[in-house]
């Protein structure tokens, strides 16, 4: 029985590459657009950030339904980096040049999803 149990175990864990990822909590705050003065009228607690997981420097998520911009800040609140989303990614490269930790944000509209990462 026991036996069975690792086979299963082992198993369950190869075939699941997301639980070797770590899981990164993100927050959500809203984008004030001032060029259109209009706010989006859902508060930020109810909208519900993504599920993100980094492993080694990839990031790892379901789909964006629209595209996204993503910027990882130093200590100082510097941009050291900044890409885009495409619509229909599951997955992105940070770069391997980068160490240390970072405050990554997800702006998608007028939500920006932000959390801590350290590469």
């Amino acid at each position: 029985m026991k036996k069975n149990l690792l086979i299963f175990t082992t198993v369950f864990l190869l075939a699941n590459p997301l639980l070797a990822a770590d899981l990164i909590p993100l927050f959500v705050g809203i984008v004030k657009d001032k060029t259109s003065g209009v706010q989006n009228p859902k508060s930020p607690s109810s909208m519900e950030p993504p599920v993100v997981y980094l492993e080694d420097y990839t990031l790892n998520f379901d789909t964006f339904e629209e595209q996204c911009t993503i910027q990882l800040l130093n200590g100082n609140g510097v941009v050291v980096f900044s890409s885009m989303i495409p619509v229909g990614a599951t997955s992105f490269l940070l770069p391997t040049s980068l160490e240390g930790e970072y405050l990554l944000q997800i702006v998608q509209g007028n939500y920006c999803f932000y959390g801590y990462i350290n590469l």
